[in-house]
C-alpha cells in the first residue's frame, strides 16, 4: 500500500505538478527589511520531464533582520506546496557558514532518482558553533495528503 502511495506521489511530482506560471516571490515585510544570507533552488523533476511547463522548483531563502532574528522562507511553483515562513530568534549576526541546507528524497536518500525525487530540505542554523534550529521542510506534504485522502 505504501509503495502505491509513493508511486502515485512520484507520478504527481513529475507530471503536471507545476503551475503554468511561476509564483512570484512575495517576501513579507520582515524578510524585505532583512539581509539575504542564503538562497538555494532545486528541481526534483527537471531531468525527468519533457516540458518546461512541468518543471517543479523548490526554493529556500534565509534572511537576518536588524534585531538578529533569522527568517526562513520556503516556496515552490508546485500546486502541492504553500509558501511558508518561520522566524528564529537569535542573539547575534550569523553568516552563510552558519547555515546548512540538506536536500533529500521522501525516503531520506540524498541521491535522487526518477522514482525517488528530492522533496525535503533540512534547514540547520547555528550560532557560535551550536545548533539553534533544525527543521525539515517537506515540499511534498500536500501531495501525500491528497493521495492519502484518495485512498480513504
Amino acid at each position: 500500500m505504501i509503495s502505491l502511495y509513493i508511486a502515485a506521489l512520484l507520478v504527481l511530482a513529475t507530471v503536471g505538478c507545476a503551475t503554468k506560471e511561476n509564483k512570484e516571490t512575495n517576501n513579507s515585510a520582515a524578510a524585505e527589511a532583512a539581509d539575504l544570507l542564503y538562497q538555494a533552488t532545486v528541481s526534483p523533476n527537471e531531468q525527468y520531464t519533457e516540458s518546461d511547463a512541468d518543471v517543479v522548483y523548490y526554493t529556500v531563502e534565509i534572511y537576518q533582520n536588524e534585531e538578529n532574528d533569522i527568517i526562513v522562507s520556503a516556496d515552490s511553483n508546485s500546486e502541492f506546496f504553500d509558501r511558508m515562513q518561520y522566524v528564529i530568534p537569535c542573539d547575534e549576526k550569523i553568516s552563510e557558514a552558519d547555515i546548512q541546507v540538506e536536500w533529500t528524497t521522501l525516503m531520506g536518500n540524498p541521491k535522487p532518482a526518477k522514482d525517488d525525487q528530492l522533496a525535503v530540505a533540512q534547514v540547520t542554523i547555528s550560532e557560535n558553533g551550536e545548533i539553534i534550529s533544525q527543521r525539515k521542510i517537506n515540499f511534498a506534504r500536500k501531495a501525500i495528503e491528497v493521495i492519502a485522502d484518495a485512498g480513504n
